[in-house]
């Protein structure tokens, strides 16, 4: 069992910043402090995703499965002190679609993914502006991804792919070969 969590920790960071003190004490009470040693693994692609994390400490990094074997994993990026991951615990099917693993010693703040959204169904205003947050996360992070995948096609690391024309041309939806 990791170290409790004080509601005046949490609204140290952003993603709880405006939140009531109550609802800080109900996180906090829902909360705990981990460390994972360097190389460590937070959560896997297709665990059950059980909870959220806040970065206290340390580096992180998200990792992709590659190919249907999934035995090979690509660092798509690097969070920092203040981040917030695991937000799959929010949305069915509740299962991590990315991997985590620690690239320093890192602290997190370990929110149990239930008691989240137990709070978040009890107080709708919450709960959207927690969502409301999770989105700009997400959009930023696909931001990042998008500037990624460009530069490395743009850098030439990416393999050349034979792109041809489309044999097909849409009409009122549907498709028909093309000529």
């Amino acid at each position: 069992m990791g170290i409790m969590v004080s509601p005046e920790r949490l609204r140290r960071y952003p993603f709880f910043g405006g939140l009531e003190y109550p609802v800080l004490k109900e996180l906090a009470m829902a909360s705990e402090v981990v460390s994972v040693a360097r190389g460590g693994w937070i959560f896997h692609p297709g665990d059950c995703a059980d909870a959220l994390y806040l970065l206290l400490r340390g580096k992180v990094e998200i990792r992709a499965p590659l190919g249907p074997e999934a035995a090979t994993q690509i660092g798509l990026s690097t969070l920092r002190e203040g981040d917030i991951l695991g937000w799959s615990c929010l949305l069915e099917p509740f299962v991590y679609q990315m991997g985590a693993v620690a690239l320093t010693r890192a602290d997190l703040v370990r929110l149990k993914g239930a008691a989240l959204r137990e709070l978040m169904a009890c107080r709708p205003e919450v709960g959207y502006l927690l969502m409301s947050r999770v989105a700009e996360i997400v959009a930023a992070r696909l931001t990042q991804l998008r500037v990624q995948f460009v530069s490395l096609i743009e850098g030439g690391r990416w393999q050349r792919l034979d792109v041809r024309p489309s044999v097909l041309v849409t009409d009122g939806g549907r498709s028909r070969p093309k000529g």
